[in-house]
């Protein structure tokens, strides 16, 4: 009898301390190593740093994640999704989830960023007893997650970077002088100014104010002539 009760509470004591420390069943799961880690974190782009600071901040926004924080002198960007709560039966803990993410962006040679991201997990545990509180970390390593996030990352980056491009060339074109033609050839369509000065011109002629080489001459220096 004595052994069956002892079998008994070991059994129980297998089953529920996994419960009671979830991180300890975390931990015997297969991680990746570092090196794993940052091929599947880190991505580069032939951008600006700005470029890629402000497609990373409109990806997390698209995604609902909420910014807290964003850099632009460290390059580092931190946002969260919305917390989830959950209780799921009488006596058992209160749980909530939410999922964190940081984005840091570098410079690198050649024009070119390198963006890292990092998915974290977090799970928090608050018991009904004994109000004790719980946290648990866990870095995603699914390919798949953050893949979605770069590819939406170089579409943002494609698009701000073809604005910019378009609002430059829009301000070199308004800042542009008119070049002048070369001694010797006429303007195909004097401005309206120019014109208007010749119709002057001619009206003093025809008032006899000017002769015809006079009128001749003024018209050949407003088109450039001499």
């Amino acid at each position: 009898m004595k052994k069956w009760i002892a079998g008994l509470v070991i059994t129980s004591l297998i089953i529920f301390i996994p419960l009671l420390h979830p991180e300890a069943d975390a931990r015997k799961k297969m991680q990746k190593t570092s090196l794993e880690l940052q091929a599947i974190q880190a991505r580069e782009f032939e951008t600006t740093r700005q470029i890629a600071f402000a497609a990373v901040i409109s990806v997390f926004q698209d995604l609902g994640y909420i910014v807290e924080s964003a850099e632009i002198e460290t390059g580092f960007v931190t946002a969260k999704s919305p917390t989830q709560k959950a209780r799921p039966a009488l006596f058992q803990s209160d749980i909530t989830h939410e999922t964190k993410v940081s984005a840091f962006i570098e410079n690198l040679p050649q024009h070119r960023v390198r963006v890292r991201l990092n998915f974290v997990n977090s799970k928090e545990n608050i018991s009904q007893w004994s109000g004790v509180q719980r946290t648990l970390d866990q870095v995603v390593e699914d390919p798949a997650i953050y893949q979605e996030a770069f590819t939406k990352i170089e579409e943002a980056v494609f698009i701000k970077a073809s604005l910019d491009q378009t609002n430059e060339n829009t301000i070199k074109v308004e800042v542009q002088q008119p070049e002048p033609f070369p001694a010797g050839q006429k303007d195909p369509l004097p401005s309206k100014s120019i014109a208007e000065e010749i119709e002057q011109l001619h009206q003093l002629k025809e008032k006899g104010i000017l002769t015809e080489k006079e009128f001749e001459t003024a018209k050949k220096k407003l088109l450039g002539f001499e």
